[in-house]
């Protein structure tokens, strides 16, 4: 079958049967020296909508990253409006559409190590967490089926991981406590109600 995982992509591991993790980070556009080292531990998972759809597999992870890098002037006085990222700011990347590997297994991306500290969801939530951003915008709109089965299988395997507790499960509107900025639309309200409905059920065994 046709893959949605490009080539040079690395094989992190299944996350449950059926759901794989690819690492794409080094094949994602980059700024300068890059993101700098995590200067602590990992203690906090931060859910976010990426704010539009995009496309499917990897082209629309890398079309974000792309964004997120660009430099935007001002077409009359060439003034810098946007000065670029130096990287893709999330951790990993549930796609909206439904992505597969050449097994046939449904795909998560990895969008960049854990030691990277990415801006994501501000402050001291950017030392202390991964984050973990779901394609498209999601606020009048349902995560698909996809993101869920997705999303059922990441963050437990996550809650292992980083040794993480539900509390330590946020969204980005869920973050001031936590020392993000706490971004009242994201990662809009359909996917809060997951991570709140989930963090209910908690299961990482």
């Amino acid at each position: 079958m046709k893959s949605d995982v490009p080539k040079g992509a690395s094989f992190e591991g299944e996350l449950a049967l059926g759901i794989a993790l690819w690492d794409v980070s080094h094949l994602l556009p980059t700024r300068g020296k890059g993101y700098p080292r995590r200067p602590g531990t990992i203690d906090l998972f931060a859910t976010h909508h990426s704010g539009r759809l995009g496309s499917p597999g990897f082209a629309g992870m890398h079309a974000s990253a792309r964004y997120s890098t660009s430099v935007v002037r001002d077409k009359e006085t060439g003034k810098i409006k946007k000065s670029g990222w130096p990287g893709f700011a999330y951790t990993f990347w549930l796609p909206f559409h439904d992505a597969r590997d050449a097994e046939g297994r449904r795909v998560v991306y990895r969008g960049n190590p854990d030691d990277r500290r990415t801006y994501h969801t501000g402050g001291k939530a950017n030392d202390r967490g991964v984050a973990c951003v779901w394609q498209g915008n999601l606020t009048n709109v349902a995560p698909s089926k996809h993101q869920v089965e997705c999303a059922e299988a990441l963050y437990p395997w996550a809650g292992i991981r980083y040794g993480l507790t539900r509390e330590d499960f946020i969204g980005h509107s869920e973050s001031k406590p936590f020392g993000g900025t706490g971004k009242k639309a994201c990662p809009g309200p359909n996917v809060l109600e997951w991570l709140r409905l989930w963090r209910k059920g908690w299961d990482v065994a």
